[in-house]
Order: structure tokens, then sequence, then C-alpha cells
């Protein structure tokens, strides 16, 4: 089986700087349904961390971020609809998924930082957008509320911080107008991917916030293998939210097989250079990868492909939404304009109609 995304709104369209008559209305148009209902798949981070490590001292990181975020206390998605978060004071989400990848700083090699999810940890990053006009929910005060695994392989050391990183800031949904303006489409539209495109035309709604977020105080980070040795402080972040650019990612093909479940993501750089770039494969719920998860890729002309294997952890119970595997794809940075990203996400029932 496959599932490949349609053009709903072309790319000269769209950067044409669409006024509000024109049809971008969330609830205009069709497209295929985006999963799992949640926020921040169109939107890639790139964040500035200053820490101090023992015996090492202070190292200024630069991360590219992917993430996935599903809004809490939806007990019956069926009738779901994103739309109506929109006009509310608050909303609260979990995040599913957030990756990060740093490389700006030869003497750490690449370093990993992974968020601690609902369902896989006991700890989990959570956020907060809450109406500054105390009307519709945008623009939004929004704190963010992330608990970190950070992997440093050149060092030999895994790190983890007990308290959560208090980022807080101020959020907008994305437009027409704001993809129009980033810096990199301005330069080549033709990296404008068409899962940002789809967005406008999407029934339902979407959720996508922008904004800067800055971390309130510095947190310390702990030994993974003697959890109550302090081993560094995370001393400020800085994150940027910013649109999806440079590649697409898309579901190719799938079987489910009993507990069973292969995909094969389809990775096609949208640029006129070849990108070296780092893949992630993670999950949520009851599935479980158990093939490679992470990687360096070099994309050139010709679409990469990644075949990932999961299992169902518990095979008496049927996929569902709540069952989602993610691919991710972004390179290392030292500057937000070099930020190239891609995300595809499929869920359990999605799966399961599909075939």
């Amino acid at each position: 089986m496959k599932s490949k995304p349609k053009n709903l709104v072309s790319r000269r369209h769209l950067l044409q700087g669409l006024s509000a008559s024109v049809a971008l209305s969330p609830l205009v148009g069709s497209s295929a349904a985006l999963a799992k209902p949640g926020g921040c798949f169109l939107m890639a981070g790139h964040c500035l961390t200053a820490l101090e490590l023992k015996g090492i001292g202070r190292r200024d990181l630069y991360f590219s971020t992917l993430s996935y975020a599903s809004f809490n206390n939806v007990l019956d998605y069926s009738d779901f609809v994103i739309s109506s978060i929109l006009t509310k004071s608050m909303t609260t989400l979990s995040w599913e998924t957030i990756q990060c990848w740093a490389a700006n700083a030869p003497d750490l090699g690449v370093v990993r930082a992974k968020g601690k999810i609902r369902g896989r940890s006991d700890q989990t990053s959570t956020v907060v957008f809450l109406s500054e006009s105390g009307a519709d929910l945008f623009p939004a005060d929004t704190i963010n509320l992330n608990y970190f695994d950070f992997e440093f392989p050149a060092l030999d050391l895994r790190l983890f911080n007990k308290e959560p990183m208090e980022l807080r800031g101020l959020s907008e949904q994305i437009t027409p107008q704001y993809v129009s303006n980033d810096p990199r489409v301005v330069a080549n539209p033709e990296g404008l991917p068409s899962s940002i495109e789809e967005a406008f035309n999407r029934p339902g709604g979407f959720f996508e916030p922008h904004g800067k977020h800055t971390m309130q105080t510095p947190i310390t980070l702990y030994d993974a293998d003697n959890p109550n040795e302090e081993m560094g402080t995370i001393l400020s972040a800085e994150v940027t939210l910013v649109p999806h650019y440079g590649v697409e990612v898309s579901l190719d093909d799938y079987e489910v097989d009993g507990a069973f479940i292969t995909t094969r993501w389809r990775i096609q750089n949208l640029l006129d250079v070849a990108k070296e770039v780092y893949f992630s494969v993670s999950d949520v719920g009851n599935v479980r990868t158990v093939s490679e998860t992470e990687g360096l890729l070099v994309l050139d002309k010709d679409p990469v492909f990644i075949d990932s294997q999961a299992v169902l952890i518990d095979p008496e119970i049927e996929l569902s939404l709540l069952d989602c595997i993610f691919c991710g794809v972004t390179n290392t940075i030292e500057r937000d304009i070099e930020l190239i990203a891609g995300f595809g996400m499929v869920d359990g029932d999605g799966l399961l109609k599909q075939k």
C-alpha cells in the first residue's frame, strides 16, 4: 500500500502572498487526514544552548529539533476537530517525540537530546498555551516543560535533567505570509515541502505555532549511570520554531503482519545541492521500533528510502490512533538559515484503514 501527499496548493500560489480573501481557511479544501490529531507536525526548531560540563567547561551547542505533540484530555478522537482548539483560551499538549541533534562542538562529537514522553518515562514533556487576549487562543503565552536524555557518544556520557527545562515565550499560528517571508523560502521557494502547503487546506484545521521561547532558569544535569552525581548545568537555551524546509518525508509503503509492522519512508531532497542529514525513527503507544532508529544520510537528487521494523508491545491490543511511528530528518547547523528539516508520521488506525 502506498500513501503519497497531494499538492493541493501550488508553491507559486502560496508564495504570492495570498490574501484573506483567497480560500485558505483551515476548513476549506480536502486532503488525507494527518493521523492522530496534534500539533507542531510542520515545525522544526533551532536552539542555542549553553551548557557547562564537569571536567570540560562551557560549550555553546546549536541544536536542530524535530517534534510532535498531541492534545491532552481528548477521550474520543472520532469527533475531534482541531479548529475547535483555536477558539479556546487555553490548551495543553504532551510531546510524543522530541529529537534534537548538535554537532558544532568538535570535541563533543554529535550530541543527541531526546525528550521524555508519555508512556515511555515517569516524566512527560508537556506544553501549555494560554491566550494572551483571553479570547481566541493565538497569540498565546507558551510554557514548555521538557525532560531530556542527553547522549555524548564521543565522551561515552549520558545525562538527564530531573527538573524540567522551562521554556517560555509567545506563540502565533503560522500563516501563508509568515511562510513566504521565511529567508530560506525567499532564497529558494522550491525547498518548501508540500506538507506546508496542504496544511492551509486541511479539513478540521491545523495547530502549527511558531515563536521564540527562552529557558527561565539553569537546570542541573545528572549522570544516567549514577543518578545522584551532578555532571553539568544547562546555563541558557533559546529555541525558535520555524517551518520545515528543504526535505520531504512521506510514508511510501508498509506492511502489517500480526504483531509485526514494517514501514518504508521516502526522503526527498528538495534543494539543488546534496545535503548531509540525520534521520530518527521513534514511536509511542503500543509499538516499539526494533530496527535501527537513527543514522546519517547523504541526500542528493534521488530519493532515499528508510525501512523500519516495529512490533506490538502487547499483541493482544489492536493498533489504534494512540500508536504512532515517526520519521524525522534534519541537518546539524551553526546558523538558523541553514536549517533543513522534514517529518512524517503514521498511526495504527491509519495503517489499518489504508489496507
